[in-house]
């Protein structure tokens, strides 16, 4: 029962502290914005993403989309610990500044991504549509930690752990669910399919449980039994390792790290309830 105690604010969880959560956050993320700039600035530069390509239309949008976002870490950085004294990262209208524009750069990422599928996917019946939901499926995590890590500098809401890892956990079981498909499309896997099929089911028990367990909380006011919650951070963690184990095709862009990094992070996350 509810003894009055505030257990969303008052367990251990290092990433209750705002600073340092949010420069972790933009620290994951800056694992797939720096080669994705590098390798969008390159395609504008030899003229692939100004040409009459059918990719060249979400090609711009993926661009403005990292560049705004990689900027707004890069601006934020700064402002948390090149200057932690001027403490503007406290100021109401440069979370305001800096949560919206981040917001806007997912909202660029998933309007190119929809731009990407409808060009390639939708009106190419050469092209596979597991091949498809994979790229789309992870694509899903790079946009939700932009998404949600906007709108953490813009309301602070991240500072409740429940409240931060009920939305975590929902966006990334979406994540978990789009993959589904193209990772067991294959009737005969090799051992090392198996392996990540085993790493995206954990992923998804992981993420889902927990989003569950954190309505449960907001709803009944009852905390988690802490062994409960090792358990379920564990599995976040060895879901991961086991996905990620051979880099999985299409993580050549630091996908990997990132997703290795959100992981572990939120299942450190979870441990700490």
């Amino acid at each position: 029962q509810d003894d009055g105690t505030d257990y969303g604010k008052s367990n251990s969880s290092l990433l209750n502290n705002r600073s340092f959560r949010i420069s972790v956050y933009m620290a994951i993320l800056l694992c797939v914005t720096v080669p994705s700039c590098m390798r969008y600035g390159y395609r504008i530069d030899v003229g692939i993403c100004t040409s009459d390509d059918e990719d060249s239309r979400s090609c711009m949008v993926y661009a403005a989309g990292y560049f705004m976002l990689l900027a707004m870490i890069i601006i934020s950085g700064v402002l948390l610990w090149c200057a932690p004294n001027s403490q503007m990262m406290d100021n109401p209208v440069a979370q305001k500044v800096i949560g919206v524009i981040i917001i806007i750069a997912a909202i660029l990422l998933f309007a190119a991504l929809m731009m990407q599928y409808d060009d390639t996917c939708a009106s190419n019946s050469f092209v596979d549509d597991e091949h498809c939901l994979h790229f789309i499926g992870l694509e899903w995590f790079v946009i939700v930690q932009a998404l949600l890590l906007g709108i953490d500098v813009l309301t602070d809401y991240g500072a409740d752990i429940y409240k931060r890892l009920l939305s975590y956990g929902v966006m990334l079981a979406i994540g978990c669910c789009i993959l589904f498909d193209p990772v067991f499309d294959d009737n005969t896997p090799s051992d090392l399919l198996k392996t990540i099929r085993a790493g995206l089911i954990l992923m998804f028990v992981g993420s889902a449980i927990t989003a569950i367990c954190c309505v449960w909380y907001l709803v009944q006011q009852m905390s988690f039994n802490s062994w409960f919650a090792k358990v379920l951070g564990l599995v976040w963690i060895l879901g991961v390792i086991l996905f990620t184990v051979d880099g999985v095709e299409q993580l050549s862009r630091g996908l990997d790290w990132m997703l290795l990094g959100a992981w572990i992070v939120h299942g450190y996350d979870t441990m700490c309830i």
